[in-house]
């Protein structure tokens, strides 16, 4: 509060009445929606999506909608179909046998002597003639070697009864990951995560389980770094690369076996299992290995699963190599050695072309540490976080372009175990240095020299460099059947999953499209109808891959589909029976092949084409009823037509609608009708309960602005009647006028948080019948009719 000064003065302050109150603002949503099911490629499953074509072939994947794919079914071309009108609504369905892609990357220390070689002053190896490197001997000419470590990568597949947190190394405790997400989450319970690992620290009393290995330790003797980077960190074109997609598989240094002290057979290339966790003696009194007996310390590094179900996650993958043209500023201020890591995947329906996937910044690789998020990895130059999960977290989009595919679990403990294990057999080499600037990945200084007691694989330089293509595996789509489709169909909608679903403010999806679905899935699709007050659903007695009903057939059809709608009434409040339903008999063939099939298609696939192109926008276009826009030109072939009087009356008075000749070669719907059993009701005509779905959604999508205010009623009345009755004259023009009330009941004013909101529509019924009268009349004799004929040459007096 402002001090209360009584001296006498002139105290002058500013109020700014300038800007104008705010106001409630409706914003306009197309009316038209449809809700599809469909096997994808990839994306989340079992969760409706609403997107434009764009976002969902993003989110979904471009196969997902290529008719030479897997999963592509009868419902895909109502899709594809859909989506070229405006946003529609996927949820996709997942086989039960569908597997999820996934990949870890491990690091195998194997104790050993490491050969020593003749070193010149800067640190590097000499060579001879011949380009080999000296190697250093004793007195008795034989070579000199030191206990230390080999490294040897490989990657295998995530076991069956394994999880991220299940996979253990072969000296394991208690440790800690770092899983990273686009949405920059922890995943906690993305794999039942139930506890964390590492290898047991150098310092630890624990005493780590070990594997024995008969193939003794590759060296690395270069004098450069073991990579191609000098000649291929230019990777950053946007071209796809040449290099062909292969499998890398396990390295084969660590997949013999021999007799372990502690642990029994075991195979460093197997799935890692928990060691022992005896307190008998640390690390560095274990005993000291031989040539012939090394020691295998098995550790996971990175672990990979791919964002969804699907064998396109065998398609995705990475390269990962250590390179000498990174900052070195920036790894002394880190205190650890920088890597190189790059997002690659395998284009749907290429061979063999492989597409580097750049960051939002056009970055084509990001250079990062194994440390853990967080202050030890953030350059204190640029306040940038160079851990991989930061990068990968800030520097992908989510879908879409320069997206990442997959997730990520870095085990940054298990590196720095690693770092520690290396400095333990070697602390002289190693002094002072940070565990995590051990370069793990090349087994050489800044300076490309060599370390003399930690070296790695030749084996490991072929699979970490900057040209070898590492790729996730075990990703399946599973049956993709149209039969196993259908079935996952029938479980969804009729299940206890569907709850999303349900939402009408999240997913204002408005119609569903039976494109020849099967009789058990036809029914079960009805129950659409008690999940979602606002859904349309155009059903059809058609099956596709089969052969069309006659007449009969689809009569009898219609009729069970009829008997089970009506069960669904639209209102039991007022006893008003079910409405929101169309049944279509017969099927076409397209007069255009999809290339999906030559042969019959679902007649509700015009109806499609029909509610797109009048109700697609946030306005009606048109009429959907009159000549031409009820014209079918869409097939070139009717499976059947009815003819006779007995058998239209019949059909209608089933409720189904059939495509009829207007004229020699035109096919058209006459009228078009709904499940109500009252044919001379507004709701049993099909055009008006489209609208009726679309203003309850027109209604809920105003009442989010209105809901939570303190406005007396009688003061908000007027406005909220306003905003709905303009929303729909703006909607539906003239077709359908809208008198809106708001009131409050008995019961309201008890609530005292309750208004009664009264829509009450007027429409016409569309013309049907016409009952034609020709009179016939004699013209009598008169005089008139006697006198002399007109001259017919003479001009003829234009009607007035």
């Amino acid at each position: 509060m402002a001090n209360q000064y009584t001296y006498p003065h002139c105290s002058i302050n500013v109020q700014d009445n300038s800007v104008p109150v705010p106001t409630t603002t409706v914003t306009d949503q197309p009316l038209h929606m449809a809700l599809t099911f469909l096997l994808c490629q990839k994306g989340p499953v079992n969760t409706p999506t609403v997107g434009s074509s764009t976002d969902l072939q993003n989110i979904f994947g471009s196969g997902t909608f290529d008719n030479t794919q897997p999963y592509f079914n009868h419902q895909s071309v109502f899709a594809k179909t859909a989506m070229s009108g405006g946003k529609v609504c996927v949820v996709r369905l997942a086989p039960e046998d569908a597997a999820t892609a996934s990949l870890v990357l491990e690091c195998t220390l194997t104790e050993g002597p490491i050969t020593q070689y003749v070193r010149n002053s800067d640190g590097s190896i000499q060579t001879d003639t011949n380009g080999n490197p000296v190697v250093q001997t004793d007195a008795s000419g034989n070579p000199v070697t030191v206990n230390g470590y080999t490294a040897t990568w490989s990657t295998r597949a995530l076991a069956s009864d394994e999880t991220y947190d299940s996979v253990a190394s072969t000296s394991g405790v208690t440790p800690t990951t770092t899983a990273i997400s686009l949405s920059g989450k922890q995943f906690k319970n993305r794999l039942n995560r139930t506890a964390s690992f590492v290898g047991t620290p150098a310092t630890s009393t624990a005493t780590p389980s070990k594997t024995t290995s008969t193939a003794s330790p590759s060296v690395t003797t270069g004098s450069s770094p073991s990579d191609t980077s000098s000649q291929t960190d230019k990777v950053a074109s946007t071209s796809p690369s040449t290099s062909t997609k292969q499998t890398t598989s396990s390295d084969s240094e660590s997949s013999s076996t021999t007799q372990s002290s502690n642990t029994g057979v075991t195979s460093s290339s197997n799935p890692s299992t928990t060691g022992n966790t005896s307190t008998s003696s640390p690390v560095s009194a274990t005993p000291s290995p031989t040539a012939s007996n090394p020691m295998s310390y098995t550790f996971p590094v990175l672990g990979f699963v791919a964002k969804s179900m699907g064998s396109y996650g065998n398609d995705i993958g990475f390269r990962l190599w250590y390179t000498n043209q990174v900052s070195s500023s920036i790894m002394e201020a880190i205190d650890s050695w920088l890597y190189r890591f790059q997002v690659i995947t395998l284009p749907s329906g290429s061979s063999g072309n492989v597409q580097v996937v750049s960051d939002i910044f056009t970055n084509m690789y990001e250079d990062f540490t194994f440390k853990p998020s967080g202050k030890g990895a953030i350059d204190p130059t640029t306040n940038q976080d160079m851990s991989l999960s930061a990068l990968l977290t800030n520097n992908f989009n989510e879908t879409g372009s320069n997206s990442l595919e997959y997730d990520v679990y870095v085990y940054s403990d298990n590196v720095q175990q690693i770092g520690q294990m290396i400095q333990s057999s070697s602390p002289v080499e190693f002094e002072n240095m940070s565990p995590y600037m051990i370069n793990i990945l090349g087994g050489c200084d800044q300076n490309g020299n060599p370390y003399k007691s930690f070296v790695v694989s030749s084996s490991s330089e072929d699979l970490l460099n900057s040209m070898n293509n590492i790729w996730l595996s075990g990703g399946s789509d599973g049956n993709t059947s149209v039969s196993n489709y259908e079935s996952l169909c029938v479980d969804y909608v009729t299940g206890d999953n569907n709850y999303m679903l349900q939402d009408p403010y999240r997913f204002p999806f408005t119609h569903w499209y039976d494109s020849g679905y099967g009789n058990t899935a036809k029914q079960a699709f009805l129950n659409l109808m008690s999940l979602r007050d606002d859904i349309y659903l155009q059903t059809t007695t058609f099956i596709s891959g089969s052969t069309p009903n006659d007449g009969a057939q689809d009569q009898s059809a219609g009729a069970s589909l009829l008997s089970s709608g009506q069960t669904y009434p639209e209102s039991t409040q007022f006893g008003t029976a079910a409405c929101r339903m169309s049944i279509d008999v017969q099927a076409g063939i397209l007069s255009s092949p999809t290339g999906y099939t030559t042969g019959w298609v679902s007649p509700t696939l015009w109806i499609l084409q029909s509610n797109m192109t009048h109700f697609s926008g946030t306005r009606m276009v048109g009429s959907t009823t009159q000549r031409p826009n009820n014209v079918v030109s869409l097939y070139k072939q009717i499976s059947w037509t009815s003819a006779t009087q007995t058998q239209k009356q019949l059909n209608w008075s089933t409720c189904l609608n059939v495509m009829t000749y207007c004229d020699l070669n035109t096919i058209y719907y006459a009228s078009r009708r709904t499940i109500y059993s009252e044919a001379d009701s507004l709701l049993s005509d099909e055009t008006f309960c489209h609208i009726v779905t679309f203003i309850k959604k027109i209604v809920r999508h105003i009442f989010t602005y209105f809901v939570g205010s303190m406005i007396p009623v009688n003061n908000l009345k007027d406005e909220i009647s306003k905003t709905i009755d303009q929303a729909i004259y703006l909607a539906f023009n003239s077709l359908v006028e809208s008198t809106t009330t708001v009131s409050q009941t008995a019961q309201d004013l008890q609530n005292g948080y309750s208004y009664t909101v009264t829509v009450q529509l007027t429409g016409t019924m569309p013309t049907r019948v016409w009952n034609v009268i020709i009179p016939i009349n004699r013209a009598q004799a008169s005089a008139a009719s006697s006198t002399t004929a007109p001259n017919i040459n003479s001009a003829a007096t234009p009607a007035t």
